[in-house]
């Protein structure tokens, strides 16, 4: 029977009941972590995000766990069933939300799987409705981690996922791969953009708008990662004289202050920029007329596309590091361009705080 809905590949390998005399022998303390997931979704797209917490002693971000004591095993046997009650009000906890009926039976146990001597635990969140686009304005701790971030860039915004968390799903890949009616369904990455605080609220209300103003590769949207984000800024137009100073929280806001918007993006046909395709737009045949640009202009003849005839045979380009016969960078990279709004879906945003260097 074929699942209309997308499902973990990983729910088919863990158990509802594991063996743990071998464990207690190989470890002094045993630990559980929980591979606490959420399936989201973007139109007819879906991806998956892993729920992490922040150390407050390393900073870095890791996997939810607690010690097991002895009263939760019987017999040398731990069961899903005996331990999933203090599992669900654990997660709610975490949380820090009111224990409801609705809550606990929402959150789903799906098993144990063990790795390297260590018990993890897979929990499906999908159903508890928490509003988790927000959560990230005043709590600093609790975090939802796309595939790509965990495996490939290994931060969220700037906190740094544990090497021990990347590894974990590096070498168990069927935690990382969502499944619809037995076909393995595209891993979205992260894009970022940055948005004065008085556009903000349009921007999460209404949704981004087309970059239309001279974008070398056509009136799409643009994304970036992180560092590129914060680099975007500039408070005004004639200093570039502002430090970016870090996040602050929804309750104090201060001046100067944008807001970065992360998004989860879906490349799906997508090409790589390289120097073969000869841009022949009006706009460029204009810019190269006018004496300041023509230069650079000249250079990026068989890069730029500012008619966005890509966007004819694919739905996204991925911009890498190109560099020009000058040696200079076409832009800071890596840039992502996508064709259609429905490839994107905003996963949280947060405040930025700049000061301005020449006032202090």
């Amino acid at each position: 029977m074929l699942f209309e809905k997308p499902y973990l590949s990983g729910q088919h390998i863990v158990k509802n009941t594991i063996q743990m005399d071998d464990l207690f022998l190989k470890n002094k303390q045993q630990y559980v972590y929980l591979l606490n997931y959420d399936i989201d979704t973007n139109n007819d797209d879906f991806y998956l995000k892993y729920m992490l917490l922040k150390n407050t002693f390393t900073n870095m971000l890791e996997l939810p766990f607690f010690e097991l004591k002895e009263d939760m095993i019987s017999d040398y046997e731990l069961k899903i069933d005996d331990l999933s009650s203090f599992i669900k009000l654990f997660i709610l906890n975490t949380f820090s939300v009111e224990i409801k009926d609705e809550y606990l039976t929402n959150i789903i146990c799906h098993g144990f799987h063990v790795y390297n001597n260590n018990i993890y635990c897979l929990i499906d969140l999908t159903n508890v409705k928490f509003d988790l686009k927000h959560i990230h304005l005043d709590i600093d701790i609790i975090w939802f981690g796309l595939v790509n971030e965990i495996i490939n860039t290994k931060q969220i915004y700037d906190n740094i996922i544990n090497c021990h968390v990347s590894n974990f799903f590096l070498n168990n890949y069927d935690f990382l791969i969502l499944m619809k009616n037995d076909i393995e369904l595209q891993i979205p990455i992260e894009g970022y953009i940055v948005q004065p605080i008085n556009k903000l609220d349009f921007t999460l209300n209404i949704g981004l708008q087309k970059n239309m103003k001279n974008n070398k590769f056509g009136p799409y949207y643009y994304f970036y990662n992180y560092k590129n984000a914060i680099s975007q800024i500039n408070e005004d137009p004639s200093s570039d004289c502002f430090q970016y100073t870090g996040f602050t929280s929804a309750s104090s806001k201060q001046k100067f202050e944008w807001g970065i918007l992360r998004y989860a993006i879906f490349l799906k046909t997508y090409k790589f920029i390289d120097n073969k395709s000869l841009d022949e737009s009006v706009l460029k045949d204009i810019l190269i007329q006018k004496e300041k640009n023509s230069n650079k202009e000249k250079l990026t003849l068989n890069i730029t596309d500012y008619d966005g005839i890509w966007g004819n045979n694919y739905d996204s380009l991925h911009i890498g590091k190109i560099i020009l016969d000058d040696d200079s960078l076409l832009m800071n990279y890596p840039v992502y361009v996508i064709k259609n709004e429905s490839q994107y879906n905003c996963i949280s945003y947060r405040y930025l705080y700049f000061k301005n260097i020449n006032k202090i």
